[in-house]
């Protein structure tokens, strides 16, 4: 997957998850939408239902867009994120580097919800 991130593009989480739906999996799908005022948008499909879309664009804004405002969705075929160029160890101490990061932040989480005192994160 690392290699070719476009092959896990277009596989939905759950069988239940229909083609106009937002799928957990596709929150970093590129779109371009083409609105009724003839202008087009392109950027993250970070929300969708049937009538609506939440598109941020590449400049960070967030566009809440409904069926009225759009003709038009197309997702684009090749993922947006590049693929992984790494030799072996790099490879290896990147997915280090990442389960020991989410360790972390699962153990900091844990340590500010047994804090009894509320708004002093713990220093355990």
């Amino acid at each position: 997957m690392l290699e070719n991130p476009t092959s896990q593009m277009g596989i939905h989480t759950t069988p239940t998850c229909p083609s106009w739906a937002f799928c957990p999996d596709e929150a970093w799908a590129v779109v371009n939408v083409r609105l009724r005022n003839g202008s087009t948008l392109r950027g993250f499909a970070r929300n969708r239902a049937e009538h609506d879309l939440q598109l941020q664009t590449f400049d960070g804004k967030m566009h809440l867009l409904t069926d009225v405002d759009y003709r038009e969705i197309v997702r684009e075929k090749e993922s947006y994120m590049p693929p992984l160029k790494a030799t072996a160890e790099e490879r290896r101490n990147l997915i280090a580097y990442s389960q020991q990061s989410r360790r972390r932040r699962h153990r900091s989480d844990w340590r500010v919800k047994q804090n009894p005192s509320p708004g002093k994160p713990s220093r355990r």
